[in-house]
């Protein structure tokens, strides 16, 4: 009954049940599945079990949890559109643009000059401190909903400068602590 109702409500045709019913297919579907669940060392009823609660339920069984969350930091460009999965979004335009020095303009972030730019600014310690502090407060609590992966993304304007020394910095950072699965990518920077 719980699985008709489900069928119904998402308005989705059972793929087993051909020209039949949604029960018929069901019922085909179990009688397929029964050799393997003679097998099963597990059997999850999922009947009285939302979303949230069954991913619970699979990571508790299957030890799920006990993977490093992936954390994936990356640099964009405004002016190219922000990264559609990005789950944070940070703006850096406000630091000063090395694209108006002479000399680093045809740099990125990844360069030793332009990073020292960046990050020696007078507004840059506190930018980085309290994004630490916030990122350091939610990585936990996104493992807590039984995520397995979150996209902070950092912009400027074109991705080259600023936002590449900051993801540089905070992918460094979360990195150390050897907790999280740090990865770092860099959309929109030339030759990074």
């Amino acid at each position: 009954d719980v699985l008709v109702r489900r069928f119904k409500e998402t308005r989705r045709r059972h793929p087993l049940q051909g020209d039949g019913t949604i029960a018929e297919g069901i019922e085909e579907e179990a009688q397929a599945l029964t050799a393997i669940q003679m097998k099963a060392t597990e059997n999850i009823d999922t009947s009285e079990l939302n979303v949230h609660a069954l991913r619970a339920r699979v990571q508790e069984v299957f030890g799920a949890q006990s993977r490093r969350l992936g954390v994936v930091i990356e640099s964009f460009g405004f002016k190219h559109g922000p990264p559609a999965e990005a789950d944070f979004m940070f703006d850096v335009r406000f630091l000063p643009n090395p694209f108006f020095v002479p000399g680093l303009r045809e740099l990125t972030g990844m360069d030793v000059s332009v990073s020292d730019y960046v990050l020696e600014h007078p507004d840059t310690p506190g930018l980085l401190e309290r994004l630490e502090s916030l990122v350091s407060y939610v990585l936990p609590r996104i493992v807590e909903d039984g995520r397995s992966q979150v996209t902070l993304a950092v912009g400027c304007t074109g991705g080259q400068h600023r936002s590449v020394a900051v993801t540089e910095w905070l992918g460094k950072k979360l990195a150390e602590s050897g907790v999280w699965d740090v990865r770092i990518r860099h959309r929109d920077a030339k030759d990074a």
